[in-house]
């Protein structure tokens, strides 16, 4: 049989317990992607494919409701905090055009080592992720991420821009 054919209920019900117990915990933590390898690992039979994994991993974020972590704080103070925690100090921030399988996004990151010298980016921390769709997403990702680079007196990296 075809994983076409499966809906997501009865995929759903198709997997073993101990697999989609496994998968609940990882989309609740917000894990989607370590949750799809839990069932192709598995070796369950007929395989689902990427796209049919994703609409599940969707549904299952779904039903899980309120158990799902909600998305870490992005506000300034939160993540001044995170970045005062850092080995090292920021030299610059970057806000960065990425994406997923869940969508297109702008990422924030603090750039905590100097380029090499190839020009090779420094080393990179990850702080926030502002997905497209979100109402104001572009506007708070830009706003923070000035914020965080003029409290910390370092440069702001935006797309195109070169290091």
């Amino acid at each position: 049989m075809s994983t076409s054919r499966y809906d997501v209920e009865s995929l759903w019900a198709a997997l073993p317990d101990e697999v989609r117990e496994r998968v609940d915990e990882l989309v609740a933590r917000r894990r989607r992607l370590a949750a799809v390898s839990v069932i192709w690992d598995s070796g369950f039979e007929p395989r689902p494919d990427l796209a049919m994994s994703q609409i599940l991993m969707a549904a299952r974020a779904e039903a899980l409701g309120d158990r799902v972590e909600p998305p870490p704080p992005r506000d300034v103070e939160t993540l001044a905090s995170t970045v005062a925690g850092l080995p090292r100090a920021p030299v610059a921030f970057e806000l960065s055009r990425d994406g997923d399988t869940g969508g297109w996004m702008q990422v924030l990151m603090a750039v905590v080592g100097p380029p090499a010298p190839d020009g090779t980016p420094g080393e990179s921390v990850w702080l926030a992720a502002f997905r497209d769709g979100e109402a104001g997403a572009e506007e708070e990702a830009a706003s923070v991420a000035s914020a965080l680079a003029e409290r910390f007196r370092v440069p702001l990296r935006t797309p195109g821009e070169k290091p």
